[in-house]
């Protein structure tokens, strides 16, 4: 399982979908770049945490953080994301030890920061 996912990892990053967000700011291309500026901006701080729960090996808040995260690229249809998010998520189904669940929670980091910095660039968000 992990195994699939590294090498995912190395594929083209899949696509976001930003028809729900569109929605929401009823076309109006300001109120969709605010709402994209606040997207991020609390993805990253959500991400700066996450990054400190995996170097702190808290698997409890990665779990709480996965969760909290999973509704934010569920909305973006980052299914990438969300399939690891998911799976970080419920730590009483783990399938794994927990040097696995910290490979897999840097993946989601790295697939999440990366899936930001996309959509930074393709919307010309600073």
């Amino acid at each position: 399982m992990i195994e699939n996912l590294e090498t995912q990892s190395k594929g083209p990053e899949k696509r976001y979908n930003l028809d729900r967000f569109k929605a929401f700011a009823a076309g109006d291309a300001e109120s969709l770049r605010q709402i994209l500026v606040s997207f991020i901006a609390s993805c990253k701080r959500n991400a700066k945490h996450f990054r400190k729960s995996i170097d702190e090996k808290n698997i409890s808040e990665l779990s709480e953080l996965s969760h909290k995260m999973l509704t934010l690229f569920r909305q973006l249809e980052a299914q990438d994301v969300v399939e690891l998010l998911v799976q970080l998520e419920d730590v009483e189904e783990l399938l794994f030890d927990d040097q696995q669940y910290f490979l897999l929670s840097r993946l989601a980091l790295e697939k999440i920061e990366s899936l930001l910095q996309s959509i930074q660039e393709n919307e010309n968000i600073t």
